[in-house]
């Protein structure tokens, strides 16, 4: 009876050990979308082409006329203020100047006898010995005489300012970035001689295309 027993549960014991498990839906594998993080700046970076100049530039040249004779600097020199930058041939302006020193000579000498005149004619019609209408006229020419002192000496000033503006120095301290004339080049008053440059104050000129015009506007009214 117990034999019996066990060759029936024999089957059903072997059953078991050979079951093999199959597959499920849950078990097959799923697809997974992957992004790599990677650190950047939260704007974009653009490069244009540009030039550094100088925000302040000046041609400088004589005050006067003449013949140039001597220039002391190059283009991309350094100089500072009252640097002897160039020279003019100062000959006529020295004839110019001894000139006026001779006239200012002649107008004193007329003017000392003008006023010694005038004096004299003052007392002589206090004394009755000249009349009032003689007087007034020494008196006259004694006015023009010192007017004419004035006018000499102011001519003389002049004389010697333009000799002295032989010699073109500089302004202020700053670079030579141009040359516009050489020895030997005669020049008119005013005509530019070289160009300089301020260079304690620097600006960048950069190209941009028009298509990002309106891009760098909207980030700068962001940073506002």
């Amino acid at each position: 009876m117990q034999l019996r027993v066990l060759w029936a549960l024999l089957p059903l014991v072997l059953g078991g050990c050979l079951e093999r498990t199959h597959a499920t839906v849950l078990d097959a594998p799923r697809p997974v979308q992957a992004v790599r993080v990677t650190l950047a700046p939260s704007e974009t970076t653009r490069r244009y082409a540009g030039l550094i100049r100088p925000r302040h530039e000046a041609d400088i040249g004589f005050r006067v006329g003449g013949r140039i004779i001597e220039r002391s600097v190059d283009v991309g020199q350094k100089v500072t203020a009252g640097q002897v930058l160039a020279r003019i041939d100062p000959t006529d302006l020295t004839l110019a100047l001894r000139g006026a020193e001779s006239d200012l000579v002649a107008v004193v000498a007329q003017d000392a006898q003008a006023q010694a005149e005038a004096q004299r004619y003052a007392t002589l019609a206090r004394q009755g010995h000249a009349s009032a209408s003689e007087e007034e006229a020494r008196q006259m020419q004694a006015r023009t005489g010192r007017q004419r002192v004035i006018g000499a000496q102011a001519a003389l000033q002049l004389a010697q300012n333009r000799l002295s503006y032989a010699v073109l120095r500089a302004p202020a301290d700053g670079v030579v970035t141009a040359i516009m004339a050489d020895p030997g080049t005669v020049v008119a008053e005013g005509t530019p001689v070289l160009r300089l440059a301020d260079s304690s104050a620097p600006e960048a000129e950069i190209f941009v295309p028009e298509t990002v015009v309106s891009d760098l506007e909207r980030q700068n009214e962001k940073k506002i």
